[in-house]
């Protein structure tokens, strides 16, 4: 698949709020990168890519513990901001800095959960009036390959 630059820079619908509900890990696809999806005991959303950074085991074959998304093979836990925090096998060593899971900015807006896999190259899109928000639609099987702000001028 070739890909635009510029689409690594927009932000893109990958779930609806309702579908990463607190406590379970939701897998998503953006752009051929497999997503894991969840929220922190403070109910924010966050997207990750999914694969633990120790043997490349997906997250979503984990679970979440103490506000950490833990890997489903050796246990690793990682923090809100992808650092870990715990080795099982080394629960009195501090685990190296360096260890840290790829996660992507990520908000909730209009019931929709937008990520960006690069550098945003501006915000979320803003609806005109709270009509259109309550009307916006996701629709998990419709791709294009044009802009976030094309498909919205389109759609108006």
């Amino acid at each position: 698949m070739t890909l635009n630059a510029n689409a690594l820079n927009q932000w893109s619908v990958v779930a609806t709020s309702a579908e990463v509900p607190g406590g379970e890990i939701v897998q998503a696809f953006l752009h051929g990168q497999e997503l894991a999806l969840w929220r922190n005991a403070a109910g924010v959303i966050q997207v990750w890519a999914n694969r633990c950074p120790h043997r490349g085991t997906r997250f979503t074959l984990g679970r979440i513990v103490d506000d950490q998304l833990s890997c489903g093979y050796h246990g690793w836990r990682f923090g809100s901001g992808g650092q870990c925090t715990y080795i099982p096998a080394h629960p009195k060593l501090p685990p190296p800095k360096t260890v840290c899971a790829k996660t992507y900015q990520a908000v909730e807006r209009y019931g929709m959960v937008w990520t960006c896999l690069g550098e945003p190259a501006a915000e979320v899109p803003q609806l005109q009036t709270l009509a259109d928000a309550e009307q916006a639609l996701f629709c998990r099987s419709f791709v294009t390959h044009q802009s976030v702000d094309r498909i919205v001028q389109e759609l108006q």
